[in-house]
């Protein structure tokens, strides 16, 4: 049976965690979910806080149990593993 949980008002599936980037007022990460697509990330002035706030939310997640996430490095696994995800999801 796959897992669910509510993130931000939405039934989860599986999470897609972008890497660290900058952004036009700081530092932030996305997060992909199907059924609410992209959920671009807070902004913060410093990468470390950026980082930071990454590994929190994927440690709490992952602690949990409650939410699969992928976790990508760089935008081209990102968005990878988002047609990976949308084709399992979306046969």
């Amino acid at each position: 049976m796959e897992q669910l949980c509510r993130l931000a008002g939405v039934l989860v599936m599986y999470a897609v965690v972008g890497p660290v980037r900058t952004k036009a007022n700081g530092y932030a990460f996305d997060l992909w979910i199907p059924q609410a697509g992209l959920r671009p990330g807070f902004a913060y002035p410093r990468v470390q806080d950026a980082c930071y706030a990454r590994k929190a939310a994927i440690s709490e997640w992952r602690d949990e149990g409650s939410i699969p996430a992928i976790v990508c490095d760089t935008v081209d696994e990102f968005v990878s593993e988002i047609a990976a995800v949308t084709a399992m999801v979306h046969p």
